[in-house]
């Protein structure tokens, strides 16, 4: 299984957000993320409209995280970005499989894509940070800010 972009995105965000409790514009995440600014966008507006993350416009505004650290399972993430978790044809509506009723694929597929999410579940926003706040604002150099505050 392989979870998209986005949701790879959206995770960074959460996690950088979450350890640096300040907010940030998307073109400085995208840099110190070194991934595009349009896609990261798409991704911040996606948490924004889950609540997730608040952003204020303008000069001096930004990203900042609206939810508490321990409140969000990295599970919920997942479900709600990820665009398709039916990993296999036989797990989707429109699937077409030949071994559609005959084959145990779809049931040892569908108990690892339960114990995935299940481990996910059981970790929270927090868990993710938790004693890694110095290692993650090390590890993502920001640029100096124009108005003057450093990253």
């Amino acid at each position: 299984m392989r979870l998209t972009d986005r949701t790879d995105y959206a995770l960074r965000v959460l996690m950088f957000l979450a350890a640096s409790q300040r907010r940030y514009t998307v073109r400085e995440m995208a840099e110190a993320f070194r991934v595009s600014a349009n896609h990261l966008t798409k991704a911040v507006q996606q948490l924004q409209r889950l609540g997730w993350v608040a952003t204020t416009p303008g000069r001096g505004g930004g990203v900042q995280l609206a939810v508490e650290l321990d409140q969000l399972r990295v599970g919920d993430v997942v479900r709600a970005i990820e665009p398709d978790l039916n990993i296999v044809e036989c797990f989707r509506a429109e699937g077409d499989c030949p071994f559609d009723g005959s084959c145990r694929l779809s049931s040892v597929v569908r108990e690892a894509r339960t114990a995935f999410i299940s481990t996910l579940d059981r970790v929270t926003l927090l868990d993710l940070i938790d004693r890694q706040e110095a290692k993650l604002t090390r590890i993502v150099v920001l640029p100096d800010r124009a108005d003057g505050r450093t990253a």
